[in-house]
């Protein structure tokens, strides 16, 4: 390495060509919109390009002090010669030379986007392949492969071949630059005296004052807009057709007269309506619908994930098992594996009513409170009890149990200690038919004494029921279904 001073150089303008292109150029412009995305807007931008400044004063600083020491070619190898040896410049040259060269593949790329707003035809077609999400075509690839030769080129030719390009584009942009100021300056003068010349003469050359603007309705959802009389004033609304749209079905596509053009009077605006997309399905109604008729209808229009047993309610006009609504709602469009919540009816909610406890009241008390829960008094019969004669000792709703109003209660009064002897309880299980009807069962005595029932039971959803009895000594007790003998037990009251 020679450590005499670089004898060819670069003049001032030079410098400043070199800097100036470095700093400004067009990158930043093509570039700006991906900063500003990737790292959250222009607030977060800004403080980057700070904290990005803050941290290059320290090497600007550095090099004012290295290069008017060591005036020679080579930067950051020289001065880590100067101040190591060897090895270390070894590697900072080849560190610098790497980032050189890997700067010439994003110089490419950002040449191609450049001329790609300048001649879009250039990423035309189909593309090559997709990296990290954008099209790479045949064409900036050769753009960009002769554009990396050329500043490869370039670089080998030295700094004095790299400042006089540079000194050409920057005198360039400077041009365009100034050009395009000036163009926007009398741009901005002529718009200032297009106004004023207009708001001057306006009653001469201006329209009618007569004439009334039309108003926007493009974009609107027809219905809305029809019935929008501060929107319309004294013009209405009429729909002269339909086409086929991406829009939702009955959005303004078009209006006759355009929008903010001026009439003479006031009138009809004849507008173009939205079908929506060709393959567009739309939410049928199927309020009041019976569930298995609206799963029909919905696996007639496509494959869609219907749930319609996590929402259910009662409602007093929908019948049980039938639609009370939907989600997405009627005329909403339906794409292939939409979820479609159907809540179902349970039909109008019943009133209910807790039983109370008639055990110890008299016959008298008993059915006055039966009556007075809205219930009904059904048999009254009489048997022997441990209960004091006179008493109700069993009730055929148990208390607590709610039951619709109007239910029949049966009771049994005490007749007292059957001669004495002691009363015990046994709970004994009676079969129910496997008939899958609903039957009415009732459980009487050897004396015909009903003991328990009449109760309606579902069959199909019940196969057994338990009734506690009382008694002493050794008694039949027989099961009633439909009015007729079922089954018989034996129940010995005596044993343990």
């Amino acid at each position: 390495m020679s450590n005499n001073p670089e004898k060819k150089g670069v003049s001032a303008i030079d410098f400043f060509c070199i800097g100036f292109g470095a700093i400004v150029g067009v990158g930043w412009a093509v570039a700006i919109n991906g900063w500003m995305t990737s790292c959250g807007g222009p607030i977060p931008a800004a403080i980057g390009y700070i904290v990005a400044l803050v941290m290059m004063i320290p090497i600007a600083l550095c090099y004012c002090e290295l290069v008017p020491m060591l005036p020679v070619a080579g930067g950051g190898m020289a001065f880590s010669y100067r101040a190591f040896n060897e090895n270390v410049s070894f590697i900072s040259g080849w560190a610098a030379f790497g980032a050189f060269v890997s700067i010439i593949p994003w110089e490419a790329i950002q040449i191609t986007d450049v001329l790609g707003y300048l001649i879009p035809d250039i990423k035309s077609g189909e593309p090559l392949y997709q990296i990290a999400g954008t099209d790479v075509y045949l064409v900036t690839i050769i753009i960009g492969s002769v554009a990396s030769l050329l500043l490869f080129a370039l670089n080998m030719r030295g700094l004095a071949a790299a400042a006089t390009v540079q000194k050409v584009l920057c005198f360039i942009l400077v041009g365009a630059a100034i050009i395009g100021a000036v163009a926007a300056i009398l741009i901005f003068v002529g718009a200032l005296m297009f106004i004023l010349f207009s708001s001057l003469f306006s009653d001469t050359l201006g329209p009618n004052q007569n004439s009334i603007r039309v108003p926007s309705v493009v974009g609107m959802m027809f219905d809305q807009a029809k019935n929008d009389q501060e929107l319309l004033g004294e013009f209405t609304l009429e729909q002269a057709g339909e086409a086929v749209s991406e829009k939702p079905a009955g959005t303004i596509l078009d209006q006759d007269p355009g929008a903010n053009s001026l009439v003479s009077s006031s009138g009809t605006i004849r507008v173009t309506v939205s079908s929506g997309p060709a393959d567009e399905v739309l939410m049928p109604d199927l309020t009041n619908v019976p569930l298995q008729s609206a799963l029909s209808q919905l696996n007639g229009l496509g494959e869609f994930d219907i749930d319609f047993t996590s929402r259910t309610d009662y409602d007093d006009h929908i019948p049980k098992d039938s639609v009370i609504s939907t989600i997405p709602a009627k005329d909403q469009p339906l794409t292939e594996g939409t979820k479609i919540y159907l809540t179902i009816s349970l039909g109008k909610k019943e009133e209910t009513v807790p039983m109370i406890d008639l055990r110890g009241m008299t016959q008298e008390q008993a059915e006055k409170a039966i009556v007075g829960l809205g219930l009904t008094v059904g048999t009254v019969d009489h048997s022997s009890s441990d209960m004091p004669a006179g008493q109700v000792w069993f009730q055929s709703v148990e208390p607590k149990d709610e039951v619709a109003p109007g239910t029949k209660v049966n009771i049994i009064i005490s007749t007292g200690s059957a001669g004495g002897s002691q009363q015990n309880s046994k709970t004994i299980t009676f079969n129910l038919p496997d008939s899958g009807e609903i039957v009415s069962v009732q459980v009487i005595d050897s004396s015909g004494n009903t003991v328990w029932g009449p109760e309606e039971k579902d069959t199909n959803l019940e196969v057994a029921v338990e009734v506690t009895v009382s008694g002493s000594g050794t008694e039949e007790f027989t099961l009633l279904v439909n009015g007729s003998a079922y089954s018989t037990k034996t129940v010995d009251f005596e044993a343990e």
